[in-house]
């Protein structure tokens, strides 16, 4: 994959969101981020974590 500063950044700033204030499309955009990094472990647990604090439709996305 082709990395770039700006991806980082961004992971970096979604990072910077507090967990009790993270809502499921920040999760879903940080996961799909760390998956672009080669980061899968990283993005698997970040999808765990939408699947247990979101519903419908947040929660379906999540499960694609």
């Amino acid at each position: 994959s082709d990395v770039c500063s700006s991806d980082l950044e961004a992971l970096a700033a979604f990072s910077r969101i507090p967990a009790s204030s993270r809502g499921a499309s920040a999760m879903l955009w940080t996961a799909q981020l760390q998956l672009h990094l080669g980061r899968a472990p990283d993005a698997e647990a970040t999808l765990r974590e939408a699947l247990t604090k979101t519903s419908g439709v947040d929660r379906d996305f999540a499960l694609i």
